[in-house]
């Protein structure tokens, strides 16, 4: 044999033997693998099954074992029934617990037939649940229950409807006080009128604002609360909040009625008595109150702009605060009456009565004070920008710190006053001098 072919063969011998060794090398690894695979597995048979996987067919009695178990922590809880308002149904304690022997249920999931009663056959049968039980409810909001975010709506229809209802129930007694006992013809202080004030009072505090209105115009135009004869007295009355714009309520008998924070804008309170009534912050706007009796009344804060409160009676009456601006109030007597810190700037308060007034702090600018009685009036810090005090009596006001820069007091009556403190520019003085 050659030398060329025994170096071939050499050389292809080493070749195989190199492939047999690898071979075998790779057997005896694999060997080593499917091992490990086969132990793992083995291991793991032993584990539970994690959530949404159920135990495999072929451990039968592992499955069982695991039905002891109690269901994994970590799922998180089934809302209740009611979170949960538009569940096609009603869960049993099992469902509500979240889990019925080992299984979990979902919050769709609805009672048993077998749990319900049968309703022929029982007179304790359970009632049935419509699937539209929330229907009219909003869904299910995260931060907040359903309930408590219907408590926080605005009024509800079914208040509405209770407050119409309350009205009609008092209409109907109050024509049945008319047709069936005489109200109308009955004698003042007789039971009938007694009863009949008694209703009206215990209705009018339950009403709104808009119904306290119409009971009052259904009794006006009933001529129960005539201003000559009424029938039917509003002494005391809770009138708060309502709103009687543009009302006409003139010459009515309103002692002691409570109307704060009524709107009574543009409303007819000529000749009406209001002695001790309680109007703080009322709107009283372009109303007209022209000879109205508000002796002793609580008007604090009230808003009475632009109103005619001609010859009315403010007398001892607290109007602290309030907006009489561009106001009527010729005549008008406000003796002993709180006006401090009130606005009457380019109010009509010619020949006005104000003795022993308390006018501190008092915006007075540009208004009209001619012949006005300020008689031991509080003046101080009082500003009477450009004001027309002419003829004014300010005999013994205290007028410390007020502004009278351009104010006319040609004619007043200074006598006992000290101006000492106050503010003079282009003032005109009693006497016509320009100081």
């Amino acid at each position: 044999m050659s030398r060329e072919k025994r170096f071939s063969l050499k050389q292809t011998g080493w070749t195989s033997l190199e492939l047999l060794v690898v071979s075998l090398f790779l057997v005896q690894s694999q060997g080593v693998s499917i091992a490990k695979t086969l132990s793992s597995a083995s291991t793991q048979d032993d584990r539970p099954s994690p959530p949404g996987q159920s135990q495999p067919l072929s451990r039968p009695a592992e499955a069982i074992r695991l039905a002891d178990e109690p269901v994994y922590i970590d799922r998180p809880p089934i809302p209740t029934a009611i979170e949960t308002p538009t569940s096609s149904g009603l869960m049993d304690s099992g469902t509500m617990g979240g889990h019925t022997n080992g299984t979990s249920e979902t919050p769709n999931s609805t009672v048993p037939d077998s749990a319900v009663p049968d309703s022929a056959g029982s007179d304790s049968a359970v009632p049935e649940v419509s699937s539209d039980l929330y229907a009219s409810e909003p869904t299910y909001i995260a931060d907040e229950p359903t309930r408590m975010r219907r408590f926080n709506s605005p009024q509800p229809k079914a208040v509405r409807r209770s407050q119409q209802e309350l009205l009609a129930d008092y209409q109907d007694k109050i024509h049945a006080f008319v047709v069936d006992k005489d109200l109308k013809t009955s004698l003042e202080g007789s039971d009938i009128r007694t009863q009949a004030k008694q209703e009206t009072i215990a209705t009018l505090e339950q009403l709104d604002s808009q119904r306290k209105a119409a009971l009052l115009k259904f009794l006006a135009e009933s001529y129960l609360i005539d201003s000559q004869t009424p029938v039917i007295s509003l002494v005391g009355a809770d009138l708060s909040s309502a709103d009687l714009n543009r009302v006409t309520l003139s010459n009515l008998d309103l002692r002691d009625a409570d109307l704060r924070d009524a709107n009574l804008s543009r409303a007819n309170l000529s000749g009406t008595k209001l002695f001790r009534a309680t109007l703080n912050r009322a709107d009283l706007s372009f109303a007209n109150l022209s000879g109205a009796e508000f002796f002793r009344a609580s008007l604090g804060d009230a808003k009475l702009f632009f109103a005619n409160l001609s010859n009315a009676n403010f007398n001892s009456a607290d109007l602290k605060g309030g907006d009489l601006s561009l106001a009527n109030l010729t005549a008008a007597d406000f003796s002993n009456a709180d006006l401090s810190q009130t606005d009457l700037s380019f109010a009509n308060l010619s020949n006005a009565k104000l003795i022993g007034a308390d006018l501190s702090n008092a915006d007075l600018s540009f208004a009209d004070l001619k012949s006005a009685n300020l008689k031991g009036a509080n003046l101080s810090g009082v500003n009477l920008r450009n004001a027309d005090l002419k003829g004014t009596d300010l005999s013994g006001a205290n007028l410390s710190g007020a502004d009278l820069t351009g104010a006319k007091l040609k004619g007043a009556n200074l006598f006992g006053v000290d101006l000492g403190n106050a503010k003079l520019s282009g003032t005109t003085m009693p006497d016509g001098a320009v100081k």
